[in-house]
């Protein structure tokens, strides 16, 4: 005998399978939070790693700039005698060639002189 009381059967079901619906509704929900803060987490440590490896870059020109400065210029133990600034807009190459050998490494930056030695044997015409 059935209670007068007691839910039908068919909504004994609905009502179950409203739960289950809402369980699953939910669980998507905190996966999709919990994803959205992994990828988050991921981007932010991959920006991280992009920005160190762009300053190791940066550290190994500026090193292989100095070597060749070195190279170029006779090393850091030899001192250019004459330590003079020039300035170099507007002159003509003939002219900056002819003071090149007196200009000091003191002032004159690694890539000044670097960029100074590539341009000695160019010619400008």
């Amino acid at each position: 005998a059935v209670s007068p009381l007691a839910e039908p059967p068919q909504d004994h079901w609905r009502a179950e399978l409203d739960r289950e619906v809402r369980a699953e509704r939910a669980e998507r929900a905190e996966l999709e939070a919990r994803f959205a803060t992994l990828r988050l987490e991921r981007d932010r440590e991959m920006a991280e790693i992009e920005e160190k490896i762009r300053g190791l870059d940066r550290q190994a020109t500026r090193e292989r700039l100095q070597r060749d400065a070195e190279h170029v210029w006779g090393g850091r133990a030899k001192e250019n005698t004459a330590p003079k600034v020039f300035r170099l807009v507007g002159v003509s190459a003939e002219s900056v060639r002819a003071v090149a050998d007196q200009v000091s490494s003191e002032v004159t930056s690694v890539e000044e002189r670097v960029s100074l030695n590539m341009w000695a044997n160019v010619s400008l015409h």
